[in-house]
């Protein structure tokens, strides 16, 4: 079997037409796919896929402005998703 790995949304909708491959990606980011029937839904349990995020960032250099907010932003919204 061949494994394709890729952070591309739009890769994986243009291969998934053109192939019989399963994809594993967020629902979200096919939603529209799998109710126009272009997609369909595999029953798996993806349970151990639920969890925490997080971010990656560098410990040799001050975050800019805009990455304080960034990141004010998505804690505040983590916990009100809470």
């Amino acid at each position: 079997a061949t494994e394709i790995e890729t952070v591309s949304d739009s890769f994986g909708r243009s291969f998934m037409r053109q192939s019989n491959a399963v994809w594993i990606i967020s629902a979200g980011v096919v939603a529209n796919e799998i109710a126009s029937g272009a997609f369909v839904a595999l029953p798996v349990n993806t349970e151990e896929t639920r969890g925490p995020v997080g971010l990656t960032m560098r410990t040799d250099t001050a975050p800019s402005p805009a990455f304080i907010i960034l990141l004010q932003t998505i804690r505040e919204a983590a916990r009100q998703g809470n």
